[in-house]
């Protein structure tokens, strides 16, 4: 009777198990490559502290007539422009709804240009001074997105994705620069003193300081990110196996995007030549807030074949 019993739960878990690969097999699968362009930049990039290192010690020494810099961050003139490729698999759970996977490389990070402009003086003595920013961070990451897709016509050609993304970083590189200019006039009103080249101000007084690294001994972007991402995209059929398709994508960091730092603030007095000056040390992410999340956009065309 045992035996009996062994060998029908046997033959049903075996009907069970063909019935359930056999219902597998008329689901549908799709393989797809594809290629863009992705717009990327760090939402709440500019540092509580602007204070940036010019060296491995992270401090600035200033007195009251030379502060913390200037710069300021805009969300779209920072955008980076960057290549995006991948191959990725869909596996259909019902007729209108699917699971995505891909492995992609993706570039992000952000292109800061600023320019800070400030004048000052009376009739007789006038003075500007000007201060260029630049930060380009370059960020690559091996990306893998893990999305649900759902498709919103009969035709299943227009769909609304959303999931999230887990990312590894493979390189990263920081280049900075800084330029700052102060020239001072007894000749001209402040409207006609222009800071475009020291050798522009002739016999008047002038100075310039240039400030420049590309190559940090310690990386601080965090090895791993992950976050959420949101989009839209549209296919359009060639054959019955083969079609092409567009797809738009917004991921949103939830990680900082430094993994050593987290904006650590101090102020030391240290005796000077005449009285004391501060030391101020803040250790951010190159400058920028350590706090700050990856965001990008991603713009995709590619190839599928439905197996």
């Amino acid at each position: 009777m045992n035996t009996i019993k062994y060998y029908t739960l046997l033959f049903l878990l075996s009907f069970s198990a063909i019935s359930m690969a056999q219902e597998d097999n008329k689901r549908l699968k799709i393989i797809n490559a594809h290629i863009g362009i992705g717009a990327s930049n760090l939402i709440n990039a500019e540092a509580p502290h602007k204070i940036i290192s010019i060296s491995d010690v992270y401090y600035l020494q200033f007195g009251e007539s030379n502060s913390e810099f200037n710069y300021e961050t805009n969300f779209f003139k920072d955008m980076k422009y960057n290549f995006v490729g991948g191959i990725g698999f869909e596996y259909f759970i019902k007729p209108d709804l699917s699971l995505s996977a891909s492995l992609n490389y993706e570039g992000k990070g952000l292109d800061i240009d600023y320019r800070h402009k400030d004048s000052g003086g009376d009739t007789d003595y006038v003075w500007a001074s000007q201060e260029n920013y630049v930060f380009d961070i370059s960020n690559h990451y091996i990306t893998l997105p893990l999305i649900m897709r759902k498709y919103l016509n009969a035709s299943n050609t227009f769909y609304l994705q959303g999931g999230a993304y887990m990312a590894y970083l493979i390189q990263s590189s920081i280049d900075f620069s800084i330029d700052r200019l102060y020239v001072s006039s007894y000749k001209f009103d402040s409207d006609q003193l222009e800071l475009i080249d020291e050798t522009e101000v002739g016999g008047n007084s002038g100075s310039n300081i240039r400030a420049y690294e590309n190559d940090f001994e310690d990386d601080l972007t965090s090895t791993f990110d992950l976050g959420i991402v949101l989009g839209t995209g549209y296919t359009y059929p060639l054959s019955d196996k083969l079609y092409i398709y567009a797809d738009l994508l917004f991921s949103i960091g939830l990680k900082d995007i430094d993994g050593v730092n987290d904006n650590e603030y101090s102020e030391t007095s240290l005796p000077a030549s005449s009285g004391y000056n501060t030391v101020i040390q803040s250790e951010n992410y190159y400058g920028l807030n350590s706090n700050a999340k990856n965001f990008s956009g991603v713009l995709t065309v590619g190839v599928g074949l439905r197996l």
